[in-house]
Parts: structure tokens; sequence; C-alpha cells
């Protein structure tokens, strides 16, 4: 009939602990302020442009996943929290 719905909160824990150091690892050693002092050639300086931009976008997806790992401890919290009423009716 029904189907228990519940979670395993030291497996949860884990998997969010290992995703946000996974995030927190990621290192990114170029700095977005470069600038080529030895050739105005325009494939060099585009790229550098370009490596700038992703550098930024790269910022900002690390930005996102940091938030979406909260995110995602709170609703885990909140199911493990849920499932303790529910086991108390």
């Amino acid at each position: 009939m029904g189907k228990e719905v519940a979670i395993n909160m030291e497996v949860f824990e884990t998997n969010v602990s290992s995703l946000k150091a996974s995030a927190e690892a990621l290192l990114f050693s170029q700095h977005k302020s470069y600038i080529l002092e030895k050739t105005n050639i325009s494939p060099f300086t585009k790229d550098l442009e370009q490596m700038v931009k992703a550098i930024e976008l790269l910022d900002k997806y690390k930005t996102l996943l940091a938030q979406d790992i909260q995110t995602l401890k709170e609703v885990g919290e909140t199911i493990r929290d849920t499932d303790e009423q529910l086991g108390k009716k």
C-alpha cells in the first residue's frame, strides 16, 4: 500500500559535504586583470579577453554552486524534520 519515504541523513550529509569540498576546491589561478604587455596582435588580445570572461563565468558558477549546496542542505534538513514529525504521529 503506502511506501515509506525517508532520508538517510548520514549518506545525504556525506554527499553534500563531498559536493561542498569539490566546489571549494575549484580554484582559478588566473587573474581577471591580465594584460598583454608585449603584443597587441588581435588574436592574442581577443583570446585574453575571452579568458577573462571565462574566469568571470567560472566565478559566477562557483557562487551559484555554493548557493545551491546551501539550498540542498536546507532541503535535506527539512525532509529530516518532516520525517521525524510524521514518525511521532
